[in-house]
């Protein structure tokens, strides 16, 4: 006669065989759990990346900037060639056409409006004098006034618009409004001498420049000017009384 309790153990011990088996079954049939997908990040457009300055402080470029087409272009090159351009024109002094001091920084803004549309400058019929000019850039929080010519000499860089008071006038701590009052005259950079320790020596003006002369690029801008009543980095005998980038590059 069988034991009985021997055959319930037997019958538990293979039922527990059993399951262990139909469990490692299950298991070697289930797909793994699926890893968690990498975000791939993708490198910014071309156009993107050279948008991206090289270098950060402001002071470390060599001259003011556009940004043209998403893409940053230095001044120098293109507004060389707009004065040549415009100085080809033999364009005499003249405030019916655009020939004046305010005109010719017009006429300059408007060729680099038409490689870089979406510039944004001051419109001649609402601007139309230096001291407009001046106050648009005020407005703007970009008009940088000048108290010490020498100590500030490094803002002076090609794409930089100079104001000047009048001839033979002094100024000394110029507040915002009287800065505004005092401007007279303008000029666009197109180049900048230094000497071997990057100092700013000297730099090139082009400007609508006085009755019965054109529209011409100068160059008497001297840190150490050649006739007494001729102040530092100033227009012949106009003091330079502010400053401002001809167009804001978003990125500086």
């Amino acid at each position: 006669m069988r034991n009985p309790v021997l055959i319930a153990g037997l019958c538990l011990l293979t039922a527990l065989v059993n399951q262990a088996c139909l469990k490692s079954t299950l298991q070697k049939g289930q797909p793994e759990a699926a890893a968690p997908a990498r975000r791939s990040v993708e490198a910014p457009p071309p156009a993107l990346q050279e948008a991206t300055p090289a270098v950060a402080p402001r002071a470390a470029l060599a001259n003011y900037v556009v940004d043209c087409d998403r893409a940053l272009i230095d001044l120098a090159g293109p507004l060389q060639q707009i004065a040549d351009s415009l100085t080809a024109l033999n364009l005499m002094y003249s405030a019916r056409n655009l020939a004046d001091c305010s005109g010719i920084y017009h006429r300059t803004v408007q060729a680099l409006q038409a490689r870089c549309p979406h510039i944004e400058t001051p419109e001649a019929g609402r601007a139309r004098s230096a001291q407009a000019i001046a106050r648009w850039y005020a407005e703007r929080r970009e008009l940088i006034l000048i108290q010490d010519a020498l100590a500030q000499a490094d803002l002076i860089k090609p794409g930089a618009v100079m104001f000047y008071g009048r001839d033979l006038r002094v100024y000394r701590k110029l507040k915002p409004e009287q800065a505004l009052a005092a401007v007279y005259h303008l000029g666009i950079v197109v180049s900048v001498e230094r000497d071997t320790e990057g100092n700013v020596i000297s730099y090139q003006l082009f400007q609508g420049r006085a009755p019965g002369k054109p529209a011409a690029t100068t160059n008497f801008h001297w840190r150490q000017p050649s006739r007494p009543t001729f102040p530092p980095f100033g227009n012949g005998e106009q003091q330079w009384i502010g400053l401002a980038r001809l167009v804001n590059a978003s990125a500086y």
